[in-house]
């Protein structure tokens, strides 16, 4: 599943993550003991009861305004950011290993060589491959490690050739 650590940062996330295990940890079993439950379904079912009326109106705290924090998705990385993502460094030949495949990195424009720099695989869901340096979009690649050409790249080289 690459389930990975967030860290809290802040002694104020630490401190909320404490006070969260230690009420389960420290109230759950006396809660269970005093109520005589012994099974799985029992417990289940207490704790979506305790869960919406003990535990949230003791942690929950009225927002000082109206309406949603939420915001819109407005970026386009959205595969980028649901792939399986690992680091690797570009070889002197400026390709990258990654499981058993060999990516060549195409010809960029920013850059003469990437030889030796850090960059970021991503692998969708679908197999796919694409290569990342910072914000550049390195190249796309099928599940085989074979550069695929995307229709957007090919017309945007069109249009330089004939201006």
């Amino acid at each position: 599943m690459d389930i990975t650590l967030i860290a809290a940062h802040s002694p104020e996330a630490r401190g909320r993550c404490e006070r969260l295990f230690g009420t389960w940890q420290g109230r759950l079993p006396q809660e269970f003991r005093l109520r005589g439950i012994r099974t799985l379904d029992e417990a289940n079912a207490f704790l979506a009861d305790w869960v919406q009326s003990g535990h949230n109106a003791r942690f929950t705290v009225k927002a000082e305004q109206m309406g949603t924090a939420f915001l819109p998705y407005t970026g386009s990385e959205l595969d980028k950011i649901w792939s399986h993502q690992e680091e690797r460094i570009v070889g002197n030949d400026n390709t990258v290993r990654y499981h058993k495949r060999v990516l060549q990195v195409p010809q960029q424009t920013f850059r003469f060589s990437l030889a030796r720099c850090r960059v970021l695989v991503c692998e969708r869901l679908d197999g796919t491959l694409s290569l990342h340096y910072g914000p550049h979009r390195l190249g796309h690649y099928d599940a085989a490690g074979t550069l695929i050409q995307l229709p957007a790249q090919r017309n945007r080289s069109r249009k330089r050739r004939t201006a």
